[in-house]
């Protein structure tokens, strides 16, 4: 899918179970965990801009949410090379018309995130 694949999300046991379904399914080996935005961000800004990214990226975090997150990385020029996928548990129809809108993101994931969900992933 990319060379690397990152989940960011603030909740420690979401990353956690997301990262081993990453793994069962095929998605990635070792996905890196981040734990908002702002660590999101400086993680992107010191790697090689050739490498092709997967972004899991929660909405609602603390520091820096994935809008904010998404916006700094668009007015950088940094979009380039991401496949981003919204994990979200909001109920809030705005937040998917935002996701829709925005080409840049791929999908969105409810949650909670399971196995199934992933395995569509792979199969598109």
């Amino acid at each position: 899918m990319s060379d690397k694949v990152l989940i960011i999300d603030d909740d420690a046991v979401i990353r956690k179970i997301l990262a081993r379904m990453l793994q069962i399914t095929g998605i990635a080996k070792e996905p890196i965990n981040l734990v908002d935005g702002l660590e999101a961000y400086n993680y992107l800004i010191s790697e090689e801009k050739s490498i092709k990214y997967t972004l899991f990226l929660d909405i609602n975090m603390p520091n820096m949410n994935g809008w904010q997150l998404l916006e700094r990385l668009k007015s950088e020029n940094l979009l380039d090379n991401k496949l981003i996928y919204i994990i979200t548990s909001s109920v809030d129809h705005k937040d998917y018309q935002k996701a829709e809108a925005n080409p840049h993101i791929t999908s969105v994931i409810t949650k909670p995130v399971t196995l199934a969900k992933l395995k569509a992933l792979v199969t598109k």
